[in-house]
């Protein structure tokens, strides 16, 4: 285990205080908890981030009737424009 030194605001540490001895453990664990809570949550929000992107992009195209046919129009016309910048 590792040393760390933070500093609270002066309800926190009252806040602290009362819980422990509420609790009846110690502030240091207390802090250790709050910690992973804080690990914990920053974990779930980038998670929760990339399933609303994905759950966001996976009806960017729903309102094309026809996508399969849209996007090999779009891969002919990316072809022949790379074609033609290579003939010059």
């Amino acid at each position: 285990m590792r040393k760390a030194q933070v500093f609270l605001r002066d309800d926190q540490k009252a806040a602290l205080q009362t819980l422990s001895r509420k609790t009846g453990r110690k502030q240091s664990e207390l802090i250790r908890r709050g910690v992973d809570l804080a690990i914990a949550e920053a974990e779930n929000a980038s998670q929760q981030d990339w399933r609303l992107a994905w759950s966001e992009a996976a009806g960017a195209w729903s309102d094309l009737d026809d996508i399969g046919q849209t996007l090999r129009a779009n891969a002919r016309k990316r072809g022949a424009e790379r074609d033609e910048q290579w003939r010059g």
